[in-house]
């Protein structure tokens, strides 16, 4: 080995100047995870897409409900009786109700609410009025699907969130006890991993005294 090579071999690495020092602790730890996060395109596009939902579900009063944003009936204004109940509107089915021409109202985007049931427009194609159809009871397929993020949302949401407390504390556990602690922590998920997700999910409901959506977060995250 010549003199040349091994000097290169044996110099140290060069000690990182104090701006750079300063500049890391600047940083923080959740700047530089962002920092690599924003790197990864899939991973920015699905955190947009869950952004959109999320939006999406948390608008889903102001965006698709058959009734209007802002009203003038019989010579009083009514701002936002899409979520206040106002006492002198519950009379007037929105579903049916036209205004007059001394009257006025502002829809939503979607003026249709989602349970509302017309069996007289029952499997429509889409349309100006309904843009994806009905169904066949003949509610607006968009509006459901609005409100429907919702429930998806929330599931998603806790389902997940009681997965990962749980898969925290039972990997945190086992890695720091480790020996038959994590043995019997494989053993347990190796257990469950033999079943049917789906099949598993189905037969723990079955056995439930009562079924809610709250059991079924519950079950989810739990499986």
């Amino acid at each position: 080995m010549s003199d040349l090579q091994q000097t290169f071999q044996e110099a140290p690495e060069p000690e990182p100047t104090e701006h750079e020092v300063v500049r890391a602790e600047r940083q923080g730890y959740w700047r530089l995870v962002w920092r690599q996060f924003r790197k990864n395109r899939l991973a920015i596009t699905g955190l947009c897409i869950v952004f959109f939902f999320f939006a999406l579900a948390l608008l889903a009063p102001v965006l698709a409900s058959e009734r209007p944003i802002y009203a003038v009936i019989d010579g009083e204004s009514y701002w936002f009786p899409i979520v206040r109940d106002i006492p002198e509107l519950r009379p007037i089915d929105f579903s049916t109700w036209e205004p007059a021409d001394d009257e006025y109202a502002l829809y939503t985007l979607v003026p249709h609410d989602p349970k509302t049931i017309d069996l007289l427009r029952r499997l429509e194609s889409p349309s100006g009025d309904h843009w994806l159809g009905t169904d066949d009871r003949g509610r607006d397929v968009l509006s459901r699907i609005i409100w429907g993020s919702r429930i998806s949302m929330s599931i998603g949401f806790i389902a997940v969130g009681i997965s990962a407390a749980i898969g925290i504390v039972i990997g945190a556990l086992a890695g720091y006890y480790a020996g038959i602690v994590d043995n019997i922590a494989q053993r347990l998920i190796e257990i469950v991993m033999c079943f049917p997700v789906l099949v598993l999910i189905l037969a723990l409901l079955a056995f439930m005294p009562r079924q809610s959506i709250y059991i079924i977060m519950v079950v989810l995250g739990v499986i």
